[in-house]
């Protein structure tokens, strides 16, 4: 019952996290706020005032710490249910993202975005790239331990038939988990694998398209627009949001797996 608890908690604690800093550093931001444009980017939430900047580096290590607790948990909790278990070759490459994504977190919240180039302001965006292509492995990862009969394996030419038959034994077990097979969770994957895993990279084609309708179609030539700079802050906090839900999403698995009895795969 308590470890279910906590999965929830470090879960949507870390989504309360960032929605706190969102808004209350929205609020902080005001003095700096560009008029042309409604909502900054995430990382001038953290430009300003020392209030801002502290807001900023709290929510963002307290949102690391607690996506730490969760891979952590997913480990305890979820990993023997899928197949491989602990032992597999999946499950420790998805623990060790889920670390590192949580690493970038915490990187992008301690050293803070500057207008100008400096040691801080690449640090600050090698985290968020580290927290993207993290999340990224998380599910290219995931999609293998959690819905093996629609993975492809990679056509090794050296090694083709232990691929296979690795495939079809994580197969077996996934249709064999106390855990994959129940249906809400069933419904949980096909949200998180095949809606929220392609939101980002429909986010981030939209300022193209935006780009391309004012270069050819309205023909305005100017290097950047306000409508541009909106479009921009739309689409990045669209990928916001559905990176969140996605690490939200484990949420659920982790209360639903802390039911179950253990099972630990040979």
């Amino acid at each position: 019952m308590w470890a279910a608890l906590l999965g929830l908690s470090a879960s949507s604690g870390a989504a309360l996290w960032i929605a706190s800093v969102a808004v209350f550093g929205h609020r902080l931001h005001q003095p700096l706020h560009d008029p042309e444009v409604r909502c900054p980017l995430l990382p001038e939430l953290g430009v300003g005032p020392r209030s801002a900047r502290a807001l900023y580096r709290c929510g963002s290590l307290c949102a690391a710490l607690l996506l730490a607790v969760q891979s952590a948990l997913h480990w305890e909790l979820s990993l023997p249910h899928l197949p491989g278990g602990q032992a597999g070759d999946n499950g420790f490459s998805f623990a060790c993202l889920g670390l590192t994504a949580a690493t970038g977190l915490a990187l992008q919240g301690v050293f803070l975005w500057d207008a100008r180039w400096s040691m801080p302001a690449v640090l600050h965006l090698l985290g968020h790239l580290l927290f993207l292509f993290s999340t990224w492995g998380l599910l290219a990862v995931g999609f293998a331990l959690y819905l093996p009969e629609a993975d492809r394996p990679v056509h090794f030419k050296y090694n083709w038939l232990d691929v296979r038959e690795q495939h079809f034994q994580d197969a077996q077990e996934a249709a064999s988990s106390r855990l994959l097979t129940l249906w809400h969770m069933r419904v949980l994957l096909a949200l998180r694998h095949w809606l929220l895993a392609r939101l980002p990279w429909f986010s981030c084609l939209i300022p193209v398209c935006y780009w391309m309708w004012e270069r050819w179609w309205i023909k305005i030539k100017d290097a950047s627009t306000a409508q541009m700079r909106e479009v921009i802050c739309t689409s990045h906090w669209l990928i916001i949001l559905s990176l969140a839900a996605l690490h939200i999403s484990f949420g659920p698995e982790l209360a639903t797996a802390a039911t179950l009895p253990a099972a630990v795969y040979a």
